[in-house]
């Protein structure tokens, strides 16, 4: 609990009173009035009438700062998570640009372009790199999709999915 004391009151006699001596000397008289602003509800003014209670703004300077921190910590980790999963969707339009690539060659087949993407993403992705899945489609436009998980930057669960397809026309 937290005392505030109101302004001390001295006053300063002109009698003479014994002591215990015997001796008569000025005395002077101090009267203190100590406010603890405890659980009665009321305040304590001082001389200019301002209000000399318990300071509650310390209290909502925490709580406006908690929710601030709390804000800007979310607001960061959403950058952090759009960031690595523009990251990973460009490693993955790389690959499936790479892959098409090659298996719209003249002398290319879909299972080189699916090899050479999935070594593009094994490069570049590393740890996330496991789950992804490439589709090949023959014809005279070839087309490679490339779909995987994206990594989380708070855990791997929070990574979402992308897909990116590439297509090119075969080589005659």
């Amino acid at each position: 609990m937290i005392a505030s004391a109101s302004p001390v009151t001295a006053s300063t006699t002109g009698s003479t009173t014994g002591s215990t001596t015997g001796s008569t000397t000025g005395s002077t008289t101090v009267s203190t009035t100590v406010s603890t602003g405890g659980s009665t509800g009321g305040s304590t003014t001082g001389p200019t009438g301002a209000s000399s209670g318990r300071d509650r703004g310390a209290v909502d300077v925490s709580i406006e700062m908690l929710f601030g921190t709390v804000t800007v910590v979310m607001a960061l980790m959403l950058v952090f998570e759009t960031t690595a999963f523009w990251h990973a969707r460009n490693v993955l339009d790389d690959a499936a640009s790479d892959g098409v690539r090659i298996a719209a060659a003249f002398d290319g087949t879909c299972a080189q372009g699916v090899d050479v993407a999935r070594a593009a993403v094994a490069r570049h992705g590393r740890s996330w790199a496991g789950e992804v899945e490439i589709v090949c489609t023959d014809g005279p436009l070839v087309v490679l999709t490339v779909t995987g998980r994206t990594p989380g930057v708070v855990g791997d669960a929070l990574g979402m999915r992308a897909s990116v397809s590439e297509s090119a026309p075969r080589e005659r």
